[in-house]
């Protein structure tokens, strides 16, 4: 495993080849890293974007993925959501310069820190807390469960 120098598995390691993996460019999706000025840095947070119309170019924010050190783990699930809640609301308004698309009525997201990931989903109402739709996973590789909860993921952004 690797380690990030916090102690523990280097999240962003472990998450990094999934999105274009799992989201491929020859199916319209585009794979777009944050960084970000304050805290944790050096771990970009994933916008997945999905291409929607070619002309004009349109591309819809369908995913977010939040990563957050290992050692961070449980503490730092209320942080983790507010981030989560913050970039997602942030995407459906659009006043992020960092974010590329918009979402429409809804939008995914990851929340992960080192081993422990879950996802969920978010609708545009202003304000609505973020929805989990799998309970958290603790494994550094992915077993059948989390294999199967991703395919379902992938699944379901594809639906948008």
């Amino acid at each position: 495993m690797l380690d990030g120098g916090g102690g523990g598995v280097e999240p962003f390691h472990c998450i990094r080849p999934f999105p274009t993996a799992l989201f491929p460019s020859k199916e319209g999706f585009v794979v777009n890293p944050h960084r970000r000025p304050s805290g944790n840095s050096h771990i970009p947070a994933i916008e997945i974007l999905k291409l929607t119309s070619s002309s004009p170019l349109t591309l819809r924010t369908v995913l977010i993925v939040e990563v957050k050190n290992t050692d961070e783990w449980p503490t730092g699930i209320p942080a983790l959501e507010r981030q989560l809640t913050t970039q997602t609301d942030a995407a459906f308004v659009g006043t992020d310069a960092a974010f590329i698309g918009a979402a429409h009525a809804e939008v995914y997201w990851i929340g992960a820190m080192g081993p422990h990931w879950r996802y969920g989903k978010k609708d545009q109402d202003d304000g609505q807390d973020l929805v989990p739709l799998i309970e958290w996973h603790h494994t550094q590789v992915h077993d059948a469960a989390s294999f199967a909860d991703l395919q379902k993921l992938v699944a379901l952004v594809n639906a948008l």
